[in-house]
Order: C-alpha cells, then sequence, then structure tokens
C-alpha cells in the first residue's frame, strides 16, 4: 500500500516531466535563414505560400503541413512557434492538410507571381 502512495505522489512530476520534454525545442532539421537570404517573393511563374504560427501557445507542439495531391499526402514542411515555413509551388488548386494536435484543411486557389500567408493556429 505505501509503494503504491508514493508511486501516486511521484506520478504528478513524472507527467509534467514528459509534458516538458516531448516535442519541444528546434527541429533537428531547422537551420536559422539570415534575414537577407530569405525568400519573399516565388520565382517566375509560380505561387509561394508562407504558413506561420505567430504565437507561443502551444510552443511544445509542432504543427506539420502536408500537400495533398493525387490523394497523397506531401510534406511541406513542420512550423514550430513563432517560425514561418515557405512553400513554393505551381498556381493552380491546392489543398493543405494542417496536424499537430488536431487536424484541418485548406483549400487554395493560387495565382502565379504572387505570396499568400496562412496562419496556422492548431
Amino acid at each position: 500500500m505505501n509503494k503504491k502512495r508514493n508511486f501516486l505522489l511521484y506520478l504528478p512530476a513524472l507527467f509534467l516531466a514528459l509534458l516538458l520534454s516531448a516535442c519541444s525545442g528546434p527541429l533537428k532539421y531547422m537551420q536559422h535563414v539570415p534575414s537577407d537570404r530569405v525568400v519573399t517573393a516565388p520565382d517566375e511563374g509560380k505561387a509561394m505560400v508562407v504558413f506561420m504560427r505567430p504565437a507561443s501557445l502551444g510552443f511544445a507542439i509542432q504543427s506539420t503541413v502536408f500537400l495533398i495531391k493525387e490523394d497523397t499526402p506531401v510534406l511541406v514542411g513542420h512550423v514550430a512557434a513563432k517560425k514561418k515555413v515557405s512553400y513554393q509551388i505551381e498556381p493552380w488548386k491546392h489543398l493543405f492538410m494542417v496536424v499537430s494536435e488536431a487536424a484541418d484543411f485548406m483549400a487554395a486557389e493560387l495565382e502565379a507571381n504572387k505570396t499568400y500567408y496562412a496562419l496556422v493556429t492548431l
């Protein structure tokens, strides 16, 4: 009985440690891009979508963005809190999906030579 009580005392601390360590910190392949090298416009004839996560709420959870192409998800990138991911694509109708704690879709009809901004709030 005493062992069970001790375990229950440590359970909240264990849960908190797991919560703070899970999915937190920078992504393995994410790298800082100096402001003079940031691409803000698409190549000629292409469209660009910039996925942004401005809020730090839920900082420990990364949001993953996919392009749904022929019913198959294609990875666009992982959007961390207070970060951006830009994606160049052919102009046309596209379907994007974001997955984190939940999932949602965004249909977009993109035009050539334009940049679009999408807030990731999941």
